[in-house]
């Protein structure tokens, strides 16, 4: 339903070329935090340090003004479309590896404040699909470092989430979902719970636990199927039972279940997958 939901955007110069770099991912690898804050809020702070002809007529309280605003700094306020507003540093892909900022900040072990302000205020990244990495939230599922402290990973899951649900049921470039991503990886209980919330809670436009537990890849397998493949944690796999039970019951492309996958595990692991529901227990 949602895999055509794609909200393209141009990354960008007017002339259709990407830079070979910008200032703010610079000093996301450079880990300039602070500096950061100050360019995403539309001011150099350097300049201001060292005015500028241009800055000795602006008041104190335009600055704040500016600082409120939140838009990103506009490194490219003349383009060639008079229609075209000024292109923020934030949506622009370096034309070394393709990334925003914000890819950058999350390989960078950045602070969670840091990729916030890189999702913009305005402009809504989380909401955004680029090419080659999909929706911010299959970046930080399928690439983000394994040794990132899990605080740290669950914050950036749990913010994209927030601001964007729907990237939870559209595939990325390589056919995945952002829990299948994890899945393959291993994931421990605390990020997939992060996909979850009682339905009677469920915000607006925020997918149901039993559709996200039933999506299934180009394999026909569903999360489950994967981390039974994958060795994942008990917990992990209790997780997605306790969520939706009848994902135990899928069938993959080739005729398996996940019960079938499960021929490695031990007699109370069985024991476990063909528990009643009520019976799983929350944690590994």
């Amino acid at each position: 339903m949602t895999d055509n939901l794609f909200f393209l955007f141009s990354t960008a110069l007017p002339d259709g070329s990407y830079p070979p770099t910008t200032t703010l991912h610079t000093l996301v690898e450079d880990e300039l935090w602070d500096d950061i804050f100050w360019r995403i809020n539309g001011i150099d702070w350097q300049e201001l340090l060292n005015p500028r002809p241009h800055l000795s007529s602006v008041s104190s309280a335009q600055l704040v003004d500016r600082i409120k605003s939140s838009k990103g700094f506009l490194v490219y306020p003349v383009v060639s479309v008079p229609a075209l507003p000024p292109i923020p540093e934030l949506c622009l892909r370096r034309c070394s590896d393709g990334k925003l900022p914000f890819h950058v900040a999350v390989d960078n072990f950045a602070p969670l404040f840091v990729s916030t302000y890189l999702l913009g205020d305005d402009m809504h990244i989380a909401t955004h699909y680029v090419a080659g990495f999909g929706f911010p939230l299959h970046y930080v599922c399928s690439h983000s470092s394994l040794d990132m402290p899990l605080w740290l990973l669950s914050g950036l899951i749990s913010t994209l989430i927030r601001r964007f649900p729907l990237a939870c049921v559209t595939r990325s470039p390589n056919g995945d979902y952002p829990l299948h991503a994890l899945m393959h990886r291993n994931a421990p209980p605390e990020l997939v719970e992060l996909f979850f919330m009682p339905d009677s809670e469920s915000e607006f436009g925020r997918p149901s636990n039993e559709f996200i537990c039933t999506l299934t890849d180009h394999f026909g397998r569903v999360p489950l199927h994967i981390a039974l493949e994958r060795g994942a944690p008990p917990g992990t796999v209790a997780c997605l039972l306790r969520m939706c039970p009848s994902s135990i019951d899928a069938t993959s492309s080739d005729g398996k279940t996940p019960l079938d996958l499960a021929t490695t595990l031990s007699r109370d692991e069985l024991l476990l997958l063909s528990a009643p529901s009520e019976d799983i227990p929350t944690d590994g």
